[in-house]
């Protein structure tokens, strides 16, 4: 897991710059302080990452991560938790942003709330805490400094920032260390680095990255064609389906035959997917130009900061400033000029394209399930919590003490011998017609097996699938394995989600 944050100040330029940014370094999580926002909502972030934000916000989570649930625990605009799953772990993660001058007590009460309430998990704050204490960097305590590090002791808070690092906040003026990356002390030795990056932000604050469990990324295997053809050959010539003649006497027999099946199909998989590279679509926008004007930009400031002649350094902060709000400029302009761009194509191609989702609110984000409001007006407190409330509410329970008069009678018969004559066995042309109608590009069930494998598996097998479904006709059997699903939540757009 990796955690990449940054105090915007408010800047149009830092915002579409860290774009960029993510690109090249690919962070789980972004905790951004003061974004840049336009309506009183963030601006500049891809429709395609999810933002944990609230009205006005002076803090905001970005979710890159796809292989995590996210459940939102509070957001206010200087304080933003969130519950994540992820890697069967459950991670809280806080963002926070304190003015210099005000609502330093309140965020603090705020911030031990979260942390009272989640005990036992562990625990990310980031922020800009605009106080100072010689503990994470510099040389000056004031009040808030001792404060702060008085809460996090009592917490049992860790620090990540080093003593003698760069400074994480510098204009022409000063420097100073007020942004802060703490964990509880069960997450702390899985720290594996914190770092403040010496480069250029396009904000007076810094970046800084650090990362957690030191665990090799995660592989995405998919079957590519020659691997698809590969698993069809496989299956063609595979010994089991010719020397098994599948005589199903019970319903346990059918459930062992599904199970081998499976169990060998998953073999089959493993040696035909391949790993595949996920490294997302390069930023149309970006280009060597911005590239080579962002290394000038980090070549003349370090320029500046090294300098200590006192007739040159003047002259190369002005250079600097000149040429850091060229840069700025120019990221702008590359931004807006690609946007109008894409949607003048768009548009040519079809009126409603992308820009008139985006427009209307059309586009589907990624589900975030919020606290949902139970029938006693109380709260889910988790995203387990939450999901296992709405799966509650929408299928029912089997529970004979609520059944009806109908259910009742239908138990009953159920339990008299059946006497009626036994169904009809399917026959070949029946199954085939279905499966040869069967759409290509519908998706797959957690087995993943595609409609095109089914057909390959019923062209050189026809014999297997014609008994397996013949057997669970013969004895009334629905096998455990096909009622596993996989629940999908969609959520209706402007209807309050809670």
């Amino acid at each position: 897991m990796e955690i990449l944050q940054i105090n915007l100040g408010k800047s149009r330029a830092a915002s579409n710059q860290l774009e960029q940014i993510c690109q090249e370094n690919n962070p789980s999580f972004i905790c951004i302080q003061e974004p840049y926002t336009l309506g009183g909502k963030i601006s500049g972030i891809p429709i395609k990452n999810t933002v944990i934000a609230s009205t006005n916000p002076k803090s905001a989570i970005v979710i890159r991560e796809p292989n995590c649930s996210i459940f939102p625990l509070l957001a206010k605009p200087n304080i933003i938790a969130i519950e994540c799953s992820y890697n069967n772990m459950t991670i809280i993660i806080v963002n926070i942003y304190i003015p210099p001058l005000s609502e330093f007590d309140e965020t603090l009460i705020e911030l031990d709330k979260i942390i009272t309430s989640q005990q036992g998990k562990y625990l990310i704050i980031t922020g800009d805490f605009n106080s100072k204490n010689a503990i994470w960097g510099g040389s000056i305590n004031d009040d808030r400094g001792d404060k702060l590090s008085e809460f996090f002791l009592v917490h049992n808070l860790f620090v990540l920032n080093e003593k003698y690092s760069q400074p994480t906040f510098e204009t022409t003026n000063g420097k100073s260390w007020i942004d802060l990356s703490v964990t509880s002390g069960e997450l702390f030795p899985k720290v594996t680095h914190w770092e403040v990056a010496d480069e250029e932000s396009l904000s007076d604050h810094k970046y800084i990255t650090f990362g957690f469990f030191n665990a090799e990324p995660s592989v995405i295997r998919r079957l590519t064609k020659h691997g698809t053809a590969k698993l069809f050959e496989i299956i063609k010539k595979d010994p089991w389906f010719y020397n098994n003649p599948f005589i199903h006497n019970t319903a346990d027999d059918i459930e062992e035959t599904l199970h081998i099946f499976y169990y060998r199909f998953e073999s089959w998989l493993k040696k035909c997917e391949k790993n595949v590279k996920t490294h997302g679509r390069a930023n149309p926008w970006w280009s060597e130009e911005l590239n080579i004007t962002r290394k000038r930009v980090n070549a003349y400031r370090r320029r500046f900061q090294r300098s200590r002649n006192i007739e040159l350094r003047p002259l190369y902060k002005r250079e600097y400033l000149d040429f850091r709000n060229e840069y700025k400029e120019m990221i702008v302009t590359s931004k807006i000029t690609s946007w109008r761009n894409f949607c003048f194509d768009a548009t040519k191609k079809s009126l409603f394209g992308i820009p008139y989702k985006i427009a209307f609110n059309k586009i589907k984000t990624p589900i975030i399930i919020p606290p949902i409001t139970k029938i006693d007006n109380s709260k889910t407190t988790s995203h387990i919590e939450s999901v296992e409330y709405i799966l509650d509410s929408v299928y029912a329970q089997d529970d004979i003490q609520t059944d009806s008069a109908l259910l009742t009678n239908i138990r009953n018969s159920i339990k008299n011998t059946n006497s009626n004559p036994p169904d009809v066995k399917f026959t070949y042309q029946e199954i085939e017609t279905i499966i040869v109608n069967l759409r290509l590009k519908t998706a797959p069930g957690i087995d993943k097996i595609t409609v095109s494998i089914l057909k390959q598996i019923w062209e050189y097998h026809y014999l297997f699938i014609h008994e397996i479904f013949n057997s669970c006709l013969q004895f009334g059997h629905f096998p455990k394995t096909w009622k596993i699903g996989k629940v999908i939540l969609l959520i209706k757009l402007n209807r309050p989600t809670n």
